[in-house]
């Protein structure tokens, strides 16, 4: 079976391609949108019988298992299906690889980056690139990191679609930039009710712009940011060196219990840097007990 992922872009309906009409429009296709709630959309399939995964949404109990219940439909839909889905059709989207492990052969008509239009709005200047990411890929308060931003690069946060996600979020940013550092939340990007607020990170999840899945946010490059020697960047570290997916085997398996004989080793060293008035050589054995801590 062939299941085509067409991008629907950013949002305006002047920004989708012909070539995305035309695969939206295969003869005999079974279509299926993402999500129901995307601007134009009833205009850009008119004509065609399809169904939205809007419900999955709200009644699954995690975006997981919403994945999985999307793949299991398209994959039970018949040999062409359709799947529209806003922005560019690869970002974010997570039940690509589900399909391909099916078996199914996956075709992308690529749209207009989410985070391409955010840029735009918020005159973000992107000469070396720039960085993007899906706002629920971030983690959150915990030690859950999926993916890490290089605060050196302009970055844009995808779908802050609700205030949970945007105070997760908040949280998972702070883990390296500071709290007082000025982001702009962008709302509708292209559309007739763009709206752009730069506020501090801290009061993301306090935003007066409305929240939903075309709302990003887009983060500056950070000047002067050091990868070492601040509290920022030791969160950071020890958020990747637990991260479940891309943390170290031998950090995801410690415990408090077998930290000690490591934590007592580290308490003698910094003793012995005291006493020999070692005081480059304290910094860095405090160093090596902070880690443990």
């Amino acid at each position: 079976m062939r299941v085509s992922v067409v991008g629907l872009g950013a949002g305006p309906s002047e920004w989708i391609s012909s070539a995305a009409i035309a695969r939206l429009h295969t003869p005999g296709a079974h279509v299926f949108a993402r999500t129901r709630f995307f601007p134009h959309l009833a205009q850009v399939l008119a004509g065609l019988d399809w169904d939205s995964f809007d419900r999955l949404y709200e009644t699954a109990e995690s975006l997981d298992q919403v994945h999985q219940e999307i793949a299991e439909r398209l994959l039970a839909a018949g040999d062409e299906v359709v799947l529209a889905v806003p922005g560019d059709g690869i970002l974010g989207e997570a039940v690509l690889r589900r399909l391909r492990d099916a078996g199914a052969r996956v075709e992308v008509v690529p749209g207009v980056p989410l985070g391409v239009s955010a840029l735009a709005a918020a005159a973000m200047p992107a000469v070396d690139g720039a960085q993007m990411v899906e706002a629920t890929s971030l983690g959150g308060s915990g030690i859950d990191l999926l993916v890490e931003l290089n605060p050196r690069w302009p970055a844009v946060v995808t779908g802050v679609f609700n205030p949970r996600v945007a105070g997760d979020l908040k949280l998972a940013l702070q883990r390296v930039y500071p709290a007082e550092y000025l982001i702009s939340v962008v709302h509708h990007p292209g559309l007739a009710d763009e709206q752009v607020q730069q506020l501090p990170l801290a009061e993301l999840d306090r935003a007066r712009l409305e929240l939903d899945h075309l709302t990003h946010v887009v983060l500056p490059p950070l000047e002067g940011y050091v990868p070492t020697g601040s509290w920022h960047s030791l969160r950071a570290i020890v958020a990747r060196l637990r991260a479940p997916r891309i943390g170290c085997p031998w950090d995801l398996e410690q415990t408090h219990r077998s930290l000690i004989p490591y934590v007592i080793e580290e308490a003698y060293e910094v003793v012995d840097a005291i006493e020999d008035e070692d005081a480059g050589g304290l910094a860095d054995e405090l160093g090596d007990l902070l880690l443990q801590v």
